[in-house]
């Protein structure tokens, strides 16, 4: 993993000329402790971003493990990064963290990355997670959960979901879609994995959610939520990518409508087993989108396929077959898409070499 620290900022609101980043804390300058905290992800490349008093930041820092990018002009964050991007690794994933935020321990981690960085996650947040840190995971599926747990404790570890589409285009704009379905959402949903269990914390974080520019649920039973999303979400991402193709044009060939309905309840009769079955409004709701005519929509996980990135597949689709077969449910459909999606992960192993 590469960690960049930006450390190029004026601080202005110090009312001082030493820079931001040089101001003691606990007997050292903020950015010494940042960089511990860094140091103990054994980052591959460390990387301080520097810029107002550069040079007293070098020679405070005076490593050789640490390399140095400079920001010239104070242009903002996502410019700060782009100055360290050459002395990165592109085959890892990349965390930011700000010279001037000494964060020991938090009280709220909120976890969205992709399942297959989730590795690399839990060493980025490990440091950071102490005995009162609530990690609230919305990755799609379920299979992050059993990890989460091991590495920091079921007690420790929400149950949550999102509700957004989005694509990155080319130059790295974050695009938000509506899909055709309307208005573009952008919602959190939340909770505490047993029913009944305190909400305590979770009402503390649904108060800081309201301030913020989405919509969050504090649910009642988040697991009934994360199923159906789970339930819905796989089959469309298993059809879409098993057809290389959006639901409406899936629907408008003769056997399409059929096979989506056939996916969606193989993956409902899985959640009915596991104890989750589909309320009557899911069901409803994920029938009618996966069978609409004229509908673009498709999977995130189609346009990474596309595009040729990596895919969840495993922790969604395999996940939900995993699951079926060992409950006894005639999962057929899933085999297919899954043999699919691993013979394109297959391809690009290859490709690597």
């Amino acid at each position: 993993m590469n960690i960049v620290i930006l450390a190029a900022g004026m601080g202005k609101r110090m009312r001082s000329a030493l820079p931001k980043v040089l101001h003691p804390l606990a007997g050292k300058p903020l950015l010494a402790h940042v960089i511990e905290t860094a140091r103990t992800m054994s980052p591959t490349r460390l990387v301080v971003v520097v810029g107002h008093g550069g040079d007293r930041v070098r020679e405070m820092v005076g490593a050789t493990d640490i390399a140095f990018a400079t920001q010239d002009k104070q242009l903002g964050t996502g410019h700060a990064v782009m100055q360290a991007v050459d002395q990165l690794d592109e085959s890892v994933p990349t965390l930011v963290l700000y010279g001037d935020v000494p964060l020991t321990r938090a009280d709220l981690v909120l976890l969205s990355c992709k399942a297959y960085d989730l590795e690399d996650a839990i060493t980025a947040i490990r440091p950071v997670v102490g005995e009162r840190t609530v990690v609230l995971p919305v990755l799609n599926g379920l299979a992050h959960l059993e990890r989460l747990d091991a590495a920091f404790g079921e007690s420790r570890v929400l149950g949550g979901l999102c509700h957004i589409s989005a694509t990155s285009t080319p130059d790295g704009a974050v695009l938000h879609l509506s899909n055709g379905q309307g208005a573009a959402v952008h919602s959190i949903t939340f909770g505490e994995r047993t029913p009944h269990a305190p909400r305590e914390r979770t009402e503390a974080i649904r108060d800081v959610f309201a301030t913020a520019n989405f919509d969050s649920v504090l649910a009642e039973n988040v697991m009934q939520d994360m199923w159906e999303k789970f339930t819905f979400l796989t089959s469309l991402a298993a059809m879409t990518c098993l057809m290389r193709a959006t639901v409406g044009e899936i629907v408008a060939t003769d056997e399409g409508a059929a096979l989506n309905e056939a996916m969606f309840l193989a993956c409902e009769r899985v959640a009915a087993a596991s104890g989750y079955p589909n309320r009557q409004a899911a069901r409803e709701r994920g029938l009618n989108v996966l069978t609409q005519a004229g509908s673009p929509l498709t999977a995130s996980m189609l346009r990474d396929l596309e595009s040729g990135g990596r895919v969840e597949a495993d922790h969604i689709v395999g996940d939900m077959l995993r699951r079926g077969r060992a409950l006894g449910v005639d999962v057929s459909l899933l085999r297919v898409a899954f043999a699919h999606l691993q013979a394109y992960q297959q391809r690009l192993l290859r490709a690597a070499i």
